[in-house]
């Protein structure tokens, strides 16, 4: 008998149990892995311009500065700036007298840095005080912004109620009192 006790061991662990445990059953979730090859870039930052790409128009600025991640004072100073001229990588810009008080060079600096950031390149920037040959990121705005209140009074104006109320009570829409409300979160009118 005591030969059979070591023999019974031996064959219980060359048997496989009939059912794997429950741990084994449960494959741990996957992790998802950032892929770190690339450098990452925010979304709020991306560019969606392309590499390389200076405006080459007050057009393209504007649409470009739309895009910039520019905040506080950086942001208010380049909404002023009228572009006028690409030459090689460098770009010169325009600002109004009236605005150009706040303008420095750390200001002129940062700009620079974050629109070379942006666009992936080395640029310089040159902004010089003098009349706007073009339209600024601010008075496109602004124009766009008197436009479409000319057009709600004229729709107004027009409106099937308002002639009504101007034939049979002599009512008038008084200048100025009509204002835009915006639909985008976060836009002020």
């Amino acid at each position: 008998m005591a030969s059979a006790e070591p023999s019974e061991p031996a064959e219980m662990a060359q048997a496989e149990p009939a059912e794997p445990p429950i741990a084994t059953e449960i494959e741990p979730p996957q992790q998802q892995v950032a892929d770190t090859s690339e450098p990452f870039t925010s979304p709020a930052v991306k560019s969606e311009s392309e590499p390389g790409l200076l405006p080459e128009s007050a057009d393209q600025w504007i649409e470009l500065h739309a895009r910039l991640p520019l905040s506080g004072m950086l942001k208010s100073i380049c909404g002023q700036l009228a572009f006028r001229s690409k030459q090689g990588d460098s770009l010169i810009f325009d600002i109004d007298p009236a605005a150009s008080g706040v303008l420095s060079e750390k200001y002129q600096e940062k700009f620079q840095q974050v629109l070379a950031s942006h666009l992936g390149l080395q640029c310089s920037v040159r902004i010089e005080t003098g009349e706007q040959q073009s339209e600024s990121p601010a008075s496109r705005a602004a124009r766009e912004r008197r436009e479409a209140l000319q057009a709600a009074e004229q729709e107004i104006l027009q409106s099937p109620l308002a002639q009504v109320l101007q034939s049979e009570f002599s009512a008038r829409l008084v200048p100025g009192s009509v204002e835009l409300i915006s639909t985008t979160e976060g836009q002020e009118e």
